[in-house]
């Protein structure tokens, strides 16, 4: 699988985005150093650095995301007619093992660490020269073994997903289902009507208040607990509208054609909710600290509000239609 177009296509973007990690580590480390020494702070060199590290910043957080777009689509549709008795992403993953999951987390996990350095960078450029420097090369630095470890477990998954490797599809999922292993779903259902409930409470009109910590954590903490209780949902609930059959936990075929691909809009809710969530917390933390940027973190806190709102209402709209369109069908509300 490691010379599969798609997959040089993942390296190669990979690669690329090291090269820019690397400049901008280089940028970084010299920013850090350079600490206290406020003339060089605005010197021409300085200013150099600090927009190498914006550009380059920039550039690996583009690359990454294409990165990711990459393996979800290879796992989803183009690996697994490759792979011999495979239908979706769940035996792609079952070949790879645990390599495979750990990829995809750390994938994401790296890109809210440079989104939250995009985040600060952006902020940045609103003050005067020198101020927020050091945060933004703070937060560069810590995106790079992030980025590093992503970039090793894709080329460690390409290479265990071998040609012409046999595996499981859906099985598993039948079977957990069969032997009687489930989740409390009244439970993670309450969970995601109280998380969208502190979601709106405090995403809508944040931007028109002075931010407060523990309206902040709570923005943060919630949209982490919905996107897990919007998930959950989705595959031990939700999904059974989409498939016809209850019990068919699976989430990777609702990436597939005959679902219309509505997982890759369930996966675009999740990680808009997740982000924006993310970036209410850190430019309400930025406000904060700077004063002369409240006015701006506030319309950048009313714009993350109302795009929390609209992932959730997309996330609700295509879960609840389905439901709607079985009873209307089927006269019964249950699969």
């Amino acid at each position: 699988m490691l010379f599969h177009p798609l997959s040089i296509a993942v390296i190669l973007t990979d690669a690329v985005s090291c090269y820019f990690l690397f400049a901008a580590f280089s940028s970084s480390i010299r920013v850090l150093l350079q600490d206290g020494e406020a003339d060089e702070q605005e010197s021409p060199l300085s200013v150099i650095r600090e927009e190498s590290i914006s550009r380059n910043g920039r550039f690996i957080l583009l690359l990454q995301c294409l990165s990711l777009l990459f393996m979800l689509f290879g796992i989803s549709l183009v690996f697994p007619p490759i792979l011999t008795g495979i239908m979706c992403g769940t035996g792609v993953l079952q070949i790879s093992g645990e390599t495979g999951v750990q990829m995809l987390l750390v994938k994401i996990c790296t890109l809210l660490v440079l989104h939250v350095w995009y985040l600060i960078d952006r902020a940045k450029q609103e003050l005067p020269a020198g101020k927020m420097d050091m945060a933004a090369a703070k937060a560069m630095l810590c995106s790079v073994p992030f980025v590093f470890l992503s970039v090793w477990l894709t080329v460690k998954t390409l290479w265990v997903m071998n040609m012409g490797q046999s595996g499981d599809c859906c099985t598993l999922a039948y079977g957990a289902a069969a032997d009687g292993s489930s989740v409390n779903l009244n439970l993670w259902l309450t969970l995601l009507g109280g998380s969208t409930l502190v979601l709106f409470l405090f995403g809508a009109g944040a931007g028109k208040r002075n931010p407060i910590p523990i309206q902040l954590f709570a923005v943060l903490a919630g949209g982490v607990l919905w996107g897990l209780a919007a998930t959950v949902c989705l595959d031990y609930f939700f999904s059974a509208y989409y498939y016809g059959v209850s019990q068919h936990h699976c989430l990777w075929c609702l990436f597939l054609p005959g679902n219309y691909g509505v997982g890759y809009l369930f996966f675009f809710v999740l990680a808009l909710v997740l982000s924006q969530s993310s970036a209410l917390f850190v430019n309400g933390r930025i406000a904060m600290s700077q004063g002369e940027l409240v006015k701006w973190t506030g319309m950048k806190r009313q714009q993350s509000g109302m795009l929390i709102i609209a992932g959730i209402f997309v996330y609700f709209l295509l879960t609840l239609l389905p439901v709607l369109l079985w009873k209307i069908q089927h006269g019964v509300w249950t699969v």
